[in-house]
């Protein structure tokens, strides 16, 4: 079986990691497996580390910040080059003939289109909501409906993903939850263990991820004679961002007193490595579709907290993890407060969760769904949704 897995961008992202390690278990189902890239970028570097074939497809998005959904010069401009360079990749969809083609997110169509238009089975994977988490749409430019109901099957990463996307779509969508390759994160070891309490929020700093509430909820434990704490941000910070400057401006003012207990880390490339260092994760995020860094930090051996939104209230369980209303900064300082007050019974919830997270969301058992899906279609045997 010969698969094509359409990346919608070449940086590497949650999405773009979850499409190499699909790569990788579908190979050993003995699927001729390539991944398409629409530039040149940082994933091709995991590409080859992890010894995957690749192509490189000149195509643009058709996804446009919610902000500025207009048809604009640059839109038309970004429109022509598309059109120009679909006889490229269909000649060379013909020539390769692959038997599915898996569109691995919705801010992608261009491949997905050509390849329906030859025939070929195309499987669309609805990763992300765009509105909610990235503040992106679909440009007025285009009917998306139209191309992506002509496809042969969806994926939804998630319930709240499925519940999106069922009403606004006619193809089948199924939902086969994101598979993460425990083995890279697992460790078996003892948080909570030393005087600091080292907390963790990972994630490109922005409004959608929500940090601030979090170094909020530190200042309230700070306030009630808590100082144990040290809040770690890691990822991207869009520095000129207004969200990056309020953070700051809290931490140069009322929140002056927390400030050293702030560190700004950055990208840290070797993030399994950094997990090991953290007793506990929040995932404060508005909107999440799946959840990677919950499921990762479980692996990891973490503590996790997390907004009761989207795909992480659907990852975390009351009875392992902690979950808090969204926005309610009082409740996330309790619950951090209790964790402090009550180690030995968080630290069992932790070795709980690892246990039960490695069991559910395993990248083997995805590949095995997203498999048995290929062949289905391919058979035409199942045409059914989730």
């Amino acid at each position: 079986m010969k698969v094509l897995l359409v990346s919608a961008h070449s940086v590497i992202s949650g999405a773009n990691k979850s499409m190499c390690v699909l790569a990788e278990h579908l190979i050993k189902h003995g699927c001729d497996v390539t991944i398409a890239l629409r530039k040149h970028g940082d994933i091709i570097n995991e590409i080859e580390s992890r010894g995957l074939k690749y192509v490189v497809l000149r195509n643009y998005n058709w996804t446009v910040p919610i902000s500025d959904n207009t048809i604009n010069a640059t839109i038309v401009k970004k429109a022509i080059g598309n059109k120009l360079g679909k006889r490229k990749i269909k000649a060379f969809l013909k020539k390769e003939k692959f038997d599915i083609v898996h569109n691995n997110s919705i801010s992608s169509f261009l491949i997905a289109e050509c390849s329906e238009e030859l025939g070929t089975k195309v499987v669309w994977h609805f990763r992300e909501f765009l509105e909610e988490d990235h503040q992106l749409t679909i440009s007025k430019l285009y009917n998306p409906a139209k191309l992506i109901n002509k496809a042969d099957a969806g994926i939804a990463i998630s319930r709240s993903i499925l519940e999106k996307y069922k009403n606004k779509f006619t193809l089948p969508i199924h939902l086969i939850y994101n598979g993460i390759e425990y083995t890279d994160f697992w460790c078996e070891r003892e948080i909570l263990g030393a005087d600091k309490v080292t907390v963790a929020v990972i994630g490109r700093v922005c409004e959608g991820k929500n940090q601030f509430e979090v170094i909020k909820a530190l200042l309230l434990l700070h306030k009630s004679g808590i100082d144990n704490l040290e809040l770690h941000l890691i990822g991207e910070e869009e520095k000129h961002s207004i969200y990056y400057e309020e953070i700051l401006s809290f931490l140069e003012n009322e929140g002056r007193e927390i400030k050293d207990r702030v560190i700004f880390d950055g990208v840290i490339s070797n993030i399994a490595k950094k997990y090991k260092e953290i007793d506990i994760v929040v995932v404060p995020s508005i909107s999440e579709a799946f959840g990677r860094v919950a499921v990762e930090a479980m692996y990891s051996g973490c503590y996790v907290v997390g907004a009761n939104t989207a795909g992480t209230a659907e990852i975390l369980r009351e009875d392992f993890n902690s979950l808090y209303e969204l926005g309610n900064v009082e409740e996330l300082s309790s619950i951090l407060n209790l964790i402090i007050k009550n180690r030995d019974e968080f630290r069992l919830k932790a070795k709980a969760a690892q246990k039960c997270a490695v069991t559910t969301f395993t990248a083997e058992k995805n590949a095995e769904r997203i498999y048995e899906l290929y062949e289905n279609l391919l058979n035409e045997k199942l045409r059914l949704g989730t």
